[in-house]
């Protein structure tokens, strides 16, 4: 992550390995229309990447068991039923307001 972060502002070592994956680099690059754009959406997701990070695990079977709600739906089955609605979504506004 530090790699991209150092690419986007221009600053990525000429020796580092990033520069072996021009697959990744060449999709930022059309993807986003000017690299400010991309430090952005990593400044927006630090927070979460830190939580990451963290290594905590939750565990929802005491919730499950004392409230009687069901189990979640499982994430393949959820990603199904949202995917038409993914396109609608602006990542740049949701960096700048997570």
């Amino acid at each position: 992550m530090n790699q991209i972060k150092l690419w986007a502002k221009n600053k990525l070592p000429a020796d580092a390995e990033l520069h072996q994956h021009t697959e990744y680099l060449d999709y930022w690059h059309e993807a986003f229309e000017e690299k400010s754009q991309l430090r952005i959406l990593f400044g927006g997701m630090d927070p979460y990447i830190e939580f990451i990070n963290l290594g905590q695990v939750f565990d929802n079977s005491r919730l499950i068991e004392d409230t009687g709600i069901n189990f979640p739906e499982p994430v393949h089955e959820y990603i199904q039923r949202c995917i038409d609605h993914l396109g609608n979504i602006d990542i740049m506004e949701g960096a700048l307001d997570p």
